[in-house]
């Protein structure tokens, strides 16, 4: 079946797989951070090479760290280089996130969840928003990756399920932001969309029984 149209539209943010002390020393010198970039995420092919397109900065946690800004010579689209210890469209880390949510998946409260990491200042109805969209995505998600094993999964669960990891939120983020450009749990999610066999969108509705395609595929 062919893609539906605006399948790989406009994807902004590159993937960069690297850790906070050797971003913090590398992303002063743009090309040492361009020549860990790979493929173009809208095209499809490795730039070769990526031109500097400019930076701005977001929180990680309560540090500010640079994004660098690169152009695809191939097609022109710009994209936002994201270290993978930083989630996009949001300030957190990704660590702490991936802690706290197996924390709270094991009984642990929201405010002990939270001790020891970026979450432990935020209050009790930030953690419990944080909560609740990690359900939220989850159930998006698992209508658009429908998989008989996984129907009485939801949630925290059906992400361990999905990522076949004990890094669930990292290796889904990177999964999307890889193959689309796109980050999953912050941010719209307009693009991750069902489609019927004809290529109409339609809702995520799990408890649909339609034949159904997803415009992202998780394999």
């Amino acid at each position: 079946m062919a893609e539906p149209p605006g399948l790989h539209k406009k994807p902004t943010i590159l993937y960069l797989e690297i850790d906070p002390s050797d971003y913090q020393r590398l992303y002063t010198q743009h090309q040492s951070i361009i020549a860990l970039c790979g493929v173009c995420p809208s095209c499809g092919q490795r730039a070769a090479p990526w031109k500097f397109h400019g930076s701005y900065q977001k929180y990680w946690g309560t540090e500010r760290i640079v994004i660098l800004r690169l152009r695809c010579p191939g097609c022109r689209r710009t994209h936002a280089v994201m270290p993978s210890f930083s989630l996009p469209h949001s300030s957190h880390v990704c660590a702490d996130v991936e802690a706290y949510l197996a924390a709270r998946y094991h009984g642990t409260t929201r405010k002990q969840a939270a001790q020891g990491s970026s979450l432990a200042t935020f209050g009790y109805l930030t953690l419990k928003r944080l909560d609740q969209r990690l359900q939220d995505r989850a159930l998006i998600l698992k209508a658009c990756e429908p998989c008989p094993e996984r129907d009485h999964l939801a949630g925290y669960p059906f992400l361990l399920s999905l990522a076949a990891s004990d890094e669930p939120v990292s290796v889904v983020n990177q999964r999307y932001l890889v193959t689309q450009g796109r980050g999953w749990l912050f941010g719209n999610l307009a693009w991750l969309c069902r489609h019927d066999s004809a290529g109409r969108r339609i809702s995520h509705d799990v408890s649909s029984v339609q034949p159904l395609w997803c415009t992202a595929p998780f394999r």
